[in-house]
């Protein structure tokens, strides 16, 4: 027996078409008129051509007349073109154009008046323009419709499997067998076969295949939907109904029967609608009508000789009233002659509905009904994830194909940091009901999240939505902050430490109140397991290695946290797609982006978001980021980003972990060529020769670079030195008072020796005499402020910083000097040397009674 073709499908539905009622009807009225032609003809002409159409003759008024109609008739035609045109509408259209045609061209028997401006178009014409306009519509209808069946992006149907589908499952050859064991039965009662498999397990899939293996010449197949009738007495009422609407082509007078016996069952169950199987046994033999009419019932069905298949799905859908009813349906009322059941449900669902209606020995129930019990057959879970792939490969952006399918696919089996994945997707049903969520919530973020964890954490919205929305609104009881030794904050489960003795465990805020409220989430044991596994996978997994590149998008960060339960980027997060391009395009592309962000206020997701960037692509990529590194160290701080200075800045540790050439691990990388190492170097020289005023980064990172005891750089420690000695002195002449970037300059030159296991600061000659040289020539008056400190306990005390003594060789020297500027515009110089006289008296470090009049004193 082979599968339907899709030609033979085509003509079944085109018999289906042509014998239905409005259909046969048209015919019948065309063949009245082609037979009885001559009577119509001349019937026609008498009532409407000679008193009416006659008159019509060809005019200027009639030509407009008839203008404006065809006018009308399109903007009619538009202004409904959304409305599908009925086939058997347009069936009519064109018979009646056929006909109109005969006689346009024949011209025997009517002769039909032209537009007198244009003599070849009959006013009658208007006819065949409508029929064509709608032609035109449906034509367009059709081809919509196909195009929106197989358009992109739309959403996965859950629709069983159909001739069209390809079986995934591999349920064919069973059903092929099934089928082929059904035709080979003749019985003289009914047989009941049940499918037995829990919801979304394609049961109606499984019916349609083995609908497809039937020849349906020898047999008649019927669909009866339980599910749509309203009531247990509905069921039985609907079920005649629709059986003898399937057989009075086989037998007219059977369908009356079929009626009276639906009534007689209607009348005698009102008052025992509830009541088991076995009592309602009983009817067949309590009314002898009933008898007889099932008896008659028989009698015409063996003369009809065909196999009655009749198929009732999703009884699992049904109250434990309405499953009673349809049991009774198979085992007696429609107990009927070479009639075969085939009834789908889930077999827990049915046995506990049954229970409930009688609990005595209600595991044997089905048993009683149905001759053959099956289950569907087993599959390999894997096709799931197969199918799954498959879509999500229809519905994601190319980039995301290799990630979804590793994703999917590169779980290692029994990987407790893992979760199961097949404890969350366990039917068809599952699959496209993910696909299509995805389809939804992921739509703005592609490249915005880390997939993995939005898949995992939709597998949590689509089973257990409530508790997903009750964890995205109370996330803060459930989860709490921790940073890396960069001080990156990522979210981890809030625990309870539970370790006492031998029993290594943790226990989590968001597993006490699952387990507390499970009744009000319907939540079992193994369902709260499965929600804690999925948690701790994605929230504690920082304590593992992570090989996904963009792991820096992982739902326990903070600044991404927000897009896996909101769906979009909100307007404080930045934008990875925008990011990742803008990096690729150009190092001006790529400024002007961090300056926006900058100006936007997100500085502090800019800096993470840097600092995530571990890889580079090439030496173009490479010299882009580290340049974008050192532009956005120099943007000015906006609030709300916290920030000690007026420049944004940038941690030296990880910039310098970036630079770090370990075993020529850059120069050879990304400088491939003899002299790498020059090249490299030239590029680092470059962005210090770029550096903007007041050049704070550049002197904090140079001053960080040249205290390490190594420095794996293609700048030697005493060249970084040189290089911010430079900046020093550039900054020192374009500024005129001694600030706190001053100090800081002075402060980076500094270096440190270990001698004789003492720390000994050494300040390098040249940062000396610059300093020494911008003092004494540009602004003593704050230098001399800011050796002036105020003693804590005591605010009319007073001492001078020992600074002096690491720029000149003693105090005296420096008192000789400033001695020398007295009078020179230095208002400060004179209540200085008296208070140095009264430190002197003291000794230096030592606090002392001054009141100053003059000196502005820091406190």
């Amino acid at each position: 027996m082979k599968n339907k073709t899709e030609w033979e499908l085509s003509w079944t539905k085109f018999q289906n078409w042509l014998f239905k009622k409005d259909t046969i009807s048209i015919l019948v009225f065309i063949c009245a008129i082609i037979i009885f032609n001559k009577p119509i003809e001349g019937l026609l002409t008498k009532l409407v051509v000679n008193p009416l159409l006659s008159y019509c003759d060809s005019s200027i008024t009639n030509d407009v007349i008839f203008g404006l109609l065809i006018l009308g008739l399109v903007f009619y035609a538009i202004s409904k073109r959304k409305k599908i045109v009925a086939n058997n509408n347009l069936f009519t259209l064109v018979a009646v154009s056929t006909l109109y045609l005969y006689y346009r061209t024949n011209g025997l028997i009517w002769e039909f008046k032209p537009f007198s401006i244009l003599p070849f178009i009959y006013y009658a014409d208007i006819l065949l323009f409508g029929t064509g306009i709608a032609f035109i519509f449906w034509i367009r209808i059709i081809f919509k419709n196909k195009q929106d069946s197989s358009s992109e992006g739309s959403f996965f149907d859950d629709e069983p499997l159909s001739p069209k589908k390809q079986d995934e499952l591999g349920y064919n050859e069973f059903a092929k067998t099934i089928a082929n064991k059904i035709e080979a039965t003749n019985l003289e009662k009914s047989f009941a076969i049940g499918i037995n498999a829990k919801w979304g397990m394609g049961k109606t899939s499984f019916f349609n295949l083995i609908k497809n293996n039937l020849n349906s010449e020898e047999n008649i197949i019927i669909d009866f939907n339980s599910w749509n009738s309203s009531s247990p007495k509905a069921i039985v009422q609907d079920f005649f109904d629709t059986l003898q609407e399937e057989l009075r082509n086989y037998y007219s007078s059977l369908s009356h029967e079929l009626i009276k016996y639906s009534d007689k069952l209607v009348a005698l169950s009102d008052n025992t609608i509830t009541q088991s199987v076995k009592a309602t046994a009983g009817i067949l033999s309590s009314d002898n009508s009933v008898v007889t009419l099932h008896n008659e019932i028989n009698i015409k069905l063996k003369k009809i000789d065909k196999r009655i298949i009749i198929f009732i799905d999703d009884l699992d859908r049904l109250d434990k009233f309405e499953i009673i009813e349809v049991m009774r349906l198979i085992r007696n009322t429609a107990n009927f002659y070479n009639t075969v059941f085939l009834v789908a449900y889930d077999r827990d669902y049915a046995l506990q509905a049954i229970s409930e209606h009688n609990a005595h020995n209600f595991q044997s129930f089905l048993e009683k009904i149905f001759q053959l019990e099956i289950n569907l057959p087993y599959f390999e879970p894997r096709i799931f994830k197969e199918k799954l792939l498959k879509n999500l490969k229809e519905l994601l952006p190319n980039f995301l194909h290799e990630i979804a399918e590793s994703t999917l696919f590169n779980q290692i089996p029994g990987n407790k940091d893992d979760i199961n994945f097949f404890n969350w997707i366990s039917s068809m049903r599952d699959v496209t009901r993910l696909s299509n969520s995805l389809a939804v919530t992921m739509q703005g973020l592609y490249g915005e999240v880390l997939f993995k964890d939005f898949l995992y954490l939709q597998l949590l919205r689509l089973k257990f939505p409530s508790v997903f929305e009750h964890i995205s609104k109370n996330f803060y009881s459930y989860f709490i902050t921790e940073h890396d030794y960069k001080y990156k904050h990522f979210y981890i489960l809030k625990s309870f430490d539970n370790r006492h003795g031998n029993n290594n465990t943790y226990h989590y805020a968001i597993d006490e109140y699952l387990n507390n409220n499970s009744e009000s989430y319907f939540l079992s044991k193994d369902s709260i397991n499965n929600i804690m596994a999925l948690l701790k996978y994605l929230f504690l997994k920082q304590n593992h290695y992570w090989p996904e590149k963009e792991e820096h998008l992982s739902v326990i960060y903070p600044l991404h946290f927000r897009k896996y339960f909101a769906y979009n980027l909100d307007e404080n997060s930045i934008s990875e797609i925008q990011f990742t391009k803008a990096r690729a395009f150009s190092q001006q592309v790529f400024n002007d982006l961090i300056k926006s962000y900058c100006e936007a206020g997100k500085q502090l997701e800019l800096r993470y978001r840097l600092i995530d960037i571990k890889d580079f692509n090439s030496r173009e990529d490479f010299e882009t980021v580290i340049t974008g590194i050192f532009f956005f160290a120099n943007q000015e701080a906006k609030s709300p980003f916290n920030s000690f200075s007026k420049y944004v800045g940038y941690d030296p540790d990880d910039l310098y972990d970036k630079l770090a050439d370990y075993s020529f691990s850059i120069s050879k990388k990304y400088y491939n060529s003899e002299s790498s190492s020059e090249a490299y170097k030239t590029f680092l020289l470059n962005l210090f020769d770029q550096a903007p005023f007041p050049y704070s980064f550049e002197s904090t990172i140079l001053g960080k670079w040249i205290k390490r005891e190594t420095l794996e750089l293609p700048l030697s420690q005493r060249e970084a030195e040189r290089i911010l000695i430079k900046l020093f002195d550039d900054y020192c002449n374009q500024t005129e008072k001694l600030d706190s970037y001053l100090w800081s300059f002075f402060h980076d030159c500094r270096t440190f020796e270990i001698v004789d296991e003492k720390r000994v600061e050494i300040i390098p000659e040249a940062a000396k005499s610059i300093f020494k040289d911008f003092i004494i020539k540009k602004d003593i008056d704050s230098f001399l402020v800011d050796l002036i400190h105020q003693d804590r306990r005591n605010e009319g005390k007073y001492t001078l910083d020992n600074f002096v003594e690491k720029i000149w060789k003693s105090w005296d020297d420096f008192i000789e000097i400033i001695e020398s500027k007295k009078d020179k515009d230095c208002m400060y110089i004179p209540e200085f040397l008296e208070f140095y006289k009264e430190v002197k008296k003291v000794g230096f470090g030592n606090y002392t009674n001054f009141k100053f009049n003059i000196i502005p004193i820091k406190n």
